[in-house]
């Protein structure tokens, strides 16, 4: 990773971590006790022993500051049983972030989306806090570098000799390695009680997204509360949310469930908010990791459990399989505290086994 001139200093770069970085591993043990995915620890937790990781590397520098926290410790627990595998991860967090670009009246009776963007062109201040699991597959170094061995940071406005402008780009080393990615979003996903299943592989330029991809959808999924081919957060003047909640005083004022939206009508007053966000749960790959998280105290509780063997089409590239107790699988770990792009991360990959 090169430190991008135009971006600001990059923090620091897995590349320059001690080589001797020490190796976490994570046991899942296995369970023959209910677990319910709910964000309360249950005594059927008690059994797998935590692992707790030093999350510290920031991606990069935001040009327009950077109000998240400087780094957390997450703690990590794995339960398995015959058809699923379990996990628990908690993390200090002073704040609360689910407010992913909503909606303000302003005093002149205009609707504008909160937003404040860097020179990257990504939000730090008015986003949802999220988590992120990037499970290996096929891609060769993950096992060593972890998660830096996607990533892939500009020099010069370029990156892999690709002009780009953004703060950062994933891709895996090569054509047919791909990385299994687990998205747990507070706004979109956590309301629904769903992980965004998603999947790196070897794009580049001809791919918007790059090597970032979403499994294989058939119905379902969170969308933007705008109307549709607008330009997200809007900025257009005479623009207002599309939908609003059934319920105008619902304390969930940063996400609307897609059973709960009625057209928008504006009898709002002046700092009233609306949510950028409608949360439906994505059917098929996409929504096959069940998830729940809650934040009290300072402290995000996430539960999410899996099938431990999929079987939708594409699995063999989009999803990691723990249908062998022998195998070691490797997998990165990222928080995103009020971030859109920026994340704290752990260098080098965890190990993860299934106990026999």
């Amino acid at each position: 990773m090169t430190r991008p001139a135009a971006w600001g200093a990059l923090l620091l770069s897995v590349a320059s971590l001690p080589a001797h970085a020490e190796q976490l591993t994570l046991n899942a043990q296995r369970t023959a006790a209910p677990v319910q995915i709910d964000g309360a620890i249950d005594s059927a937790w008690q059994a797998a022993a935590p692992l707790k990781v030093r999350l510290d590397q920031l991606t990069y520098e935001p040009s327009a500051g950077y109000p998240g926290i400087p780094g957390t410790d997450l703690e990590l627990r794995s339960l398995y049983d015959d058809q699923y595998v379990y996990f628990l991860f908690r993390w200090q967090d002073p704040t609360r972030s689910q407010a992913r670009w909503p909606w303000e009246k302003q005093q002149d009776g205009s609707w504008k989306q909160r937003s404040n963007r860097d020179s990257t062109g990504h939000e730090n201040f008015n986003y949802e806090d999220k988590l992120s699991l990037a499970w290996n597959i096929s891609e060769k170094g993950f096992a060593k570098k972890g998660c830096e061995q996607s990533c892939h940071i500009g020099d010069n406005g370029k990156i892999d000799d690709i002009p780009d402008t953004s703060a950062g780009r994933h891709f895996t080393a090569g054509p047919g390695q791909t990385l299994d990615v687990w998205h747990w979003k507070s706004a979109r996903t956590n309301p629904v009680e769903r992980i965004d299943d998603q999947f790196f592989d070897h794009s580049r330029a001809e791919n918007k997204e790059w090597g970032r991809k979403s499994d294989e959808a058939s119905g379902g999924g969170y969308q933007d509360n705008i109307a549709s081919g607008l330009t997200v957060p809007s900025s257009a003047p005479g623009q207002t949310p599309a939908w609003m909640n059934r319920d105008p005083h619902s304390p969930d004022r940063y996400w609307i469930l897609d059973e709960d939206k009625v057209p928008f009508v504006d009898t709002f007053k002046p700092g009233d908010l609306i949510a950028g966000v409608i949360a439906k749960a994505h059917e098929g790959s996409r929504g096959d990791v069940q998830a729940k998280g809650v934040w009290k105290d300072g402290y995000w509780t996430l539960e999410a459990k899996r099938l431990r063997v999929t079987n939708w089409p594409l699995a063999a590239q989009q999803d990691v399989q723990f249908d062998d107790p022998a195998k070691v699988h490797h997998l990165g770990v990222g928080i995103f505290d009020n971030s859109q792009i920026n994340h704290f991360f752990h260098a080098k990959a965890i190990e993860y086994r299934l106990a026999r």
